[in-house]
């Protein structure tokens, strides 16, 4: 098992067994960051009462973390709560914290099919813009940012992370008043 460490967090990548049942990798990310993102705008908070609403968006909702995001558990964001979002290739979470925040983590899957399922719902999503990352690539990493205002009150912020060399996508969405 191999360890990572994603935005302070060590995250050890699961051993990965043949693809499980799920949607391909692209889409599968883009749902994740669906649920993240409607989380952070609290629309649909990640939580065990709006399991109708996670279901219908064909993720699944978890309490606890699996093993390999325990670091995930909590954080400078808070208490995490996660629904993987089942696909053929790797493992997609979307961790929703208490403070409203948010990450979507692809662990196992091909960097550009997270980052096609990535930029997908960042186009496609209404009040969402292209803005410079937040911080600097580091080697072998490619960067990218975006940001929404959905409320008069509210700027949501997401820093994109892609790792080619471990096939690993880190996204987090952060909450400010404005």
């Amino acid at each position: 098992m191999k360890a990572y460490v994603l935005l302070g967090l060590a995250v050890a990548a699961p051993a990965l067994a043949q693809a499980p049942a799920g949607k391909l990798p692209d889409e599968a990310a883009r749902i994740a960051m669906d649920v993240c993102a409607d989380h952070a705008s609290s629309a649909i908070p990640i939580e065990g009462k709006s399991g109708a609403q996670l279901d219908a968006k064909g993720v699944i909702y978890q309490l606890n973390p699996p093993d390999f995001l325990s670091s995930t558990k909590a954080s400078a964001m808070g208490i995490a709560q996660y629904a993987k979002s089942p696909s053929t290739s790797g493992e997609i979470w979307a961790i929703g914290y208490d403070s409203g925040g948010c990450m979507v983590v692809s662990l196992g899957v091909p960097v550009a099919d997270s980052e096609k399922g990535i930029v997908a719902f960042f186009e496609g999503a209404k009040g969402w813009r292209s803005e410079r990352p937040s911080a600097s690539a580091k080697g072998g990493e490619k960067l990218l940012g975006f940001a929404a205002n959905p409320r008069r009150n509210l700027k949501l912020t997401a820093l994109v992370k892609l790792q080619d060399a471990n096939n690993t996508t880190t996204v987090v969405i952060t909450r400010s008043a404005r």
